[in-house]
């Protein structure tokens, strides 16, 4: 994955190179941005219990065909056919000290400061080039608070990470659904179909035949698994303006973890428009954008 233009809850970046590695968060330490690796299915026990390698090549093709079709009587491949959403994650930070986003093989930031980073990245601009490595992001920063003793600027980086997270239901394919996307499909002249196996082809994750914005969804069932900054579930609550959020797809209705990414809530009264369930992202600064989720820690 090369570098990106982005732009999340209207902050405007650009990565460095983004060759990422498939892990995960720490189950076990609450470190910012500890991670640990993500453990691969096992072989199926009857590409095994072969004896010979052509049976077990006979039998392994047996199971992606399963898959491919979506063949669960042909061999039931779902406990070996495992999914993994890996996601990019912003934030604003207040280290002073740069701090390399998330672990890759290739690509590192190449500077020794923010300030410096920031210096890289103006002089590309300004001169029209770029460096062949691509090992420069432009993070913005922002001011965020005064030291009350000596009246110092106090500033807040932008920082950013790709990680993977293990999906726990099966995923079916017929629920990754490709989009018209006009940036990616117009230069080619190629739309839907036409533009389908080329790598610039949008898709959704979405289980319905008809996309609505505000329907509760797969994607909104994966993200509640996944914990924002501190690795492991808090139990955070949040109540907006005296009423609390409630986890949109519980019954009984439990309060939302907000610890974890959501999107959509529910209110424990209707709104003045008689709905219990609203999308977290209209009553945040999001511009909504549907791909977008939000979770807290409490530090």
């Amino acid at each position: 994955m090369g570098e990106v233009n982005l732009v999340i809850n209207g902050v405007e970046f650009t990565t460095r190179h983004n060759d990422y590695l498939i892990v995960k968060q720490s189950s076990t330490s609450r470190e910012l941005h500890a991670t640990e690796p993500i453990q691969f299915p096992d072989v199926p026990p009857s590409v095994l219990e072969k004896k010979s390698i052509a049976g077990q090549t006979e039998e392994m093709r047996a199971y992606f065909k399963a898959f491919k079709e979506q063949n669960t009587t042909l061999r039931d491949y779902r406990p070996f056919f495992r999914a993994a959403l890996c996601y990019l994650e912003g934030a604003w930070t207040l280290d002073k000290h740069i701090e390399e986003p998330f672990p890759s093989d290739r690509h590192n930031l190449d500077a020794e400061s923010w300030e410096e980073l920031s210096m890289f990245v103006r002089y590309a601009a300004y001169s029209g080039t770029k460096s062949p490595k691509e090992n420069y992001a432009f993070l913005p920063t922002a001011l965020f608070d005064f030291n009350r003793t000596t009246g110092e600027p106090i500033y807040a980086q932008w920082n950013y990470r790709i990680i993977c997270s293990p999906i726990k239901e099966d995923l079916p394919t017929k629920y990754i659904r490709q989009v018209v996307d006009l940036k990616s499909d117009v230069p080619r002249r190629k739309v839907g179909k036409d533009n389908r196996n080329h790598r610039t082809a949008r898709f959704i994750l979405y289980e319905q035949d008809t996309f609505r914005f505000q329907n509760k969804g797969i994607m909104d069932r994966i993200f509640y698994d996944i914990v924002g900054k501190d690795n492991i579930p808090s139990g955070l609550s949040l109540a907006s303006y005296g009423h609390p959020l409630l986890r949109f797809d519980s019954d009984p209705k439990v309060p939302l973890d907000t610890s974890r990414y959501s999107r959509v809530t529910e209110l424990a009264d209707q709104d003045a428009m008689g709905n219990n369930v609203s999308v977290l992202s209209s009553r945040t600064p999001s511009f909504q954008f549907d791909s977008l989720r939000f979770a807290t820690t409490p530090k």
